[in-house]
């Protein structure tokens, strides 16, 4: 017999205000770079020095504590449980996601302690947002200043990457 399916359908508005609460009830420091800034690729590091080695992963676990994970359409047939978010007011599911943990808001497949041993229950069938993500990336070094695995950037390196930002080209839509 097959594995039966947890499937949460929560309107859109629930299911922020839900991840809105669980987010401020975390534990971690202020941004000090906007996330949507920093890429999630190792080779398009720009606040990172290149020296820097990359981090394991394993004693890690940053990024599984912080927004949401997307699921995409056909990432489900290998998941037991997630959550559809529906369109407010009506059945229309617009997003797929994976639960988080209520207490700590980190992805519920997350086993272990956050940075010192971590390891993801459903690695082999991990979405593609988490596939994506690069460790060693600068989004990677975000998560750990923001859960502090790493120490905060100091003023001057603050200073010195968002001038950086500041000079750096847009891309083109």
């Amino acid at each position: 017999m097959e594995k039966p399916v947890k499937i949460t359908r929560l309107p859109k508005s629930e299911y922020f205000a839900s991840v809105f609460e669980i987010f401020n009830r975390q534990k971690r420091l202020p941004q000090q770079i906007p996330l949507t800034k920093l890429s999630k690729r190792v080779d398009e590091r720009t606040v990172t020095d290149t020296s820097v080695a990359i981090p394991e992963c394993v004693s890690c676990g940053a990024c599984c504590f912080f927004g949401m994970i997307p699921i995409e359409r056909r990432e489900p047939e290998h998941l037991a449980e997630y959550i559809e978010v529906l369109a407010d007011h009506s059945d229309v599911v617009i997003e797929r996601v994976l639960y988080r943990d209520e207490a700590d808001g980190r992805c519920r497949h997350l086993s272990g302690e956050l940075a010192v041993n971590v390891g993801c229950e459903v690695y082999p069938d991990r979405p593609r947002a988490c596939r994506d993500f690069e460790a060693g990336s600068d989004r990677c070094f975000g998560y750990r200043r923001m859960f502090g695995v790493d120490p905060p950037l100091g003023d001057a390196e603050l200073e010195a990457v968002l001038e950086k930002f500041s000079v750096r080209p847009q891309p083109v839509k």
